[in-house]
């Protein structure tokens, strides 16, 4: 939409001092509505994203913003204020409307970052579920975080709702337990009907195949029972995101990594000049992504697709980083290795002398290496 051409249009039929008000309104309301994504954020498939910069929006242009009761907007983990949300264990959370697009059986991904603490029982980080109804606070899906008897591990959780006279659902715990008081960033995947778990970057063991029920299902943020009545987080939560496909191991990565793909950097571990037989290692500034080394513009055949790579012969080396879609070319890195050096010694002083005496010597000529 060409909002110069509409703004000069309103102001050639508005006459007045309202007419500026209007026209600056109107470009605000454009960029909020396209409000820009961080880079390592997959627009691909997104339903929600809750970054929660001094609110509970939804920034991905879709509009499914958040009702906030009572959290209160605090530090992220990175010390950015207003950056994200507390809440309180007992009565604070998050919740959009009823809302079908977050009805996702078969695939999808929620993607959370937690700063927990420890509380009695089972809590809720986010997901999908039933708010009305004879199943209410059952059916759909949800990140978890569990109580003392699972030593406060993280989970996933698909929940099929009442059948048969009992509660039908399975839990996919994280590996390990988690702290109170630290930060972690939680992924729940489901690809092709089986739903598996991510915590810091790394798949847990297990998948679930349990099949979510959705029927007047509100998207919770921080209680994971009907309405918010119960199971309420009490900790921080922060960039939530939801998508309608199951994402890669690298997009999951990048989130993990919150690397925003737009620079290639490589940096030399040491001298960049050296005798023949040894070698520096370069290595990328890009985390997660998919890497190609090149030696005077061609691609190196062998030892060459990881993030560093450890550079023996003459020649200037660049990388070429793929990070969630994008291609970067880094800066250039001349190495010299000297294959035919000679050393050049020199004393500092007369080379005789009495017992408790020195001299020095300097050697020249040998690069970076010297015995």
């Amino acid at each position: 939409m060409n909002y110069a051409v509409i703004a000069a249009s309103i102001k050639k039929t508005i006459i007045g001092r309202k007419t500026k008000s209007i026209i600056a309104a109107l470009l605000l309301a454009g960029s909020s509505a396209f409000a820009q994504l961080p880079s390592y954020v997959p627009s691909n498939g997104l339903v929600g994203w809750y970054p929660f910069n001094n609110n509970a929006n939804d920034e991905s242009g879709n509009g499914f913003n958040l009702t906030n009761y009572g959290a209160s907007l605090s530090n992220d983990r990175n010390g950015n204020s207003n950056s994200a949300y507390t809440f309180n264990g007992t009565t604070t959370y998050m919740a959009t409307s009823v809302n079908s697009s977050f009805y996702l059986a078969n695939n999808r991904t929620v993607s959370a970052w937690v700063n927990g603490i420890n509380t009695s029982g089972d809590v809720g980080i986010a997901g999908c579920i039933q708010n009305s109804g004879a199943w209410a606070g059952h059916g759909g899906y949800m990140l978890l975080r569990r109580g003392p008897g699972q030593n406060y591990a993280f989970a996933a959780l698909e929940d099929s709702a009442y059948n048969s006279n009992s509660f039908n659902y399975a839990v996919l715990p994280s590996n390990a337990g988690s702290t109170s008081g630290s930060w972690h960033h939680l992924v729940q995947v489901r690809a092709n009907n089986v739903t598996t778990l991510y915590v810091d970057g790394v798949l847990q063991n297990g998948t679930i195949t349990k099949t979510p029920y959705f029927s007047n299902s509100l998207f919770l943020v921080g209680s994971s029972g009907a309405g918010g009545s119960n199971q309420i987080f009490n900790g921080q939560i922060d960039d939530i995101g939801v998508w309608n496909r199951a994402l890669s191991q690298q997009e999951i990565t990048a989130l993990y990594n919150s690397q925003s793909c737009t620079s290639n950097t490589i940096t030399a571990d040491g001298p960049t000049t050296f005798c023949a037989g040894n070698f520096v290692n370069l290595t990328s500034d890009v985390v997660g992504g998919t890497y190609q080394w090149k030696k005077n513009g061609v691609n190196i055949a062998t030892n060459s697709t990881s993030r560093t790579f450890k550079a023996s012969s003459t020649g200037s080396y660049t990388c070429v980083a793929t990070c969630n879609g994008t291609t970067l070319t880094s800066n250039a890195i001349a190495v010299t290795s000297k294959t035919n050096a000679s050393a050049s010694i020199t004393a500092s002083g007369a080379t005789s002398f009495c017992a408790g005496d020195s001299v020095t010597l300097n050697c020249t000529n040998l690069g970076s290496n010297y015995s």
